[in-house]
């Protein structure tokens, strides 16, 4: 249909010009089911690479797919308040350029919080809360999170004590945990 005309368009940067609200009933993204798909916000770099992905509110149903990793100059991800299962992904630390990865408000499974998130060591903001996340929260993820100031993980399931890494998070302005 004429509505889906920017799928064409040759580059995912020409989106955000070409759609700012589509009405896919029921339709798949790459196997992500969308019943109502808003493009909040794209953003690119001058070599026409997204950096910013901005989807939170839109519906979005099913797993994160791994071909998100092909993005690899995001620095910004959100895609909060959807409908996301599965657990946290793995793969979501391969995108070694994140500043900020707003997960919050999904249903994942229960599961923790992959120890190889430390490989974003440039994230500046981290908000996972109201995941469903349970177990502890790992020690050598704040070890490597060097940068981070703003960090969200309230309305979860963790238990245990607050490692001792978070004394080296120097940069840090907001630690939200409560109702863990």
């Amino acid at each position: 249909t004429d509505s889906l005309r920017f799928l064409s368009s040759g580059h995912e940067c020409e989106w955000k010009e070409e759609a700012s609200y589509l009405d896919f009933s029921p339709a798949y993204y790459d196997g992500v089911n969308v019943t109502s798909f808003i493009i909040g916000a794209t953003f690119c770099d001058s070599s026409r690479q997204i950096t910013g992905l901005l989807l939170p509110q839109n519906n979005l149903q099913s797993s994160i797919p791994s071909t998100i990793v092909h993005l690899s100059a995001l620095t910004q991800l959100d895609l909060s308040s959807n409908k996301l299962t599965g657990t946290l992904p793995v793969f979501l630390s391969e995108l070694t350029g994140l500043r900020s990865l707003w997960l919050r408000d999904n249903l994942f499974d229960q599961g923790s919080i992959p120890s190889e998130y430390q490989r974003l060591s440039k994230l500046r903001s981290l908000a996972l809360d109201r995941c469903r996340l349970t177990g502890t929260i790992p020690g050598e993820l704040l070890g490597g999170m060097k940068s981070l100031a703003y960090l969200y993980l309230q309305n979860n399931r963790f238990e245990g004590s607050l490692p001792t890494e978070i004394g080296l998070l120097t940069n840090l302005e907001y630690l939200v945990l409560g109702f863990n």
